[in-house]
């Protein structure tokens, strides 16, 4: 799945592809009190760009407010993911 300042997360699924996103495909280990402009490589080399670092920051929170509406915890969906590897 590609992210753009487009997309638009507006259900709990929408979060939890994100949340699977996260996990599987950026294989990051999600902190919701990290910055994305935080994470680095083991060579201690920046993950994202600013653009995209502002983005995920963005959809992060997004994530949050959706899940808050349905009283589902986002940190959930990410443990779910984590544990299917």
């Amino acid at each position: 799945m590609e992210y753009d300042w487009d997309y638009n997360i507006s259900t709990v699924k929408d979060a939890d592809e994100f949340a699977r996103f996260l996990v599987e495909e950026l294989k990051v280990e999600y902190n919701p009190g990290d910055d994305f402009s935080k994470y680095t490589d083991a060579d201690g080399d920046p993950l994202f760009d600013e653009f995209d670092a502002d983005l995920y920051n963005h959809i992060s929170m997004d994530c949050f407010n959706v899940c808050d509406k349905e009283d589902i915890d986002f940190m959930d969906l990410i443990y779910a993911h984590e544990e299917s590897l």
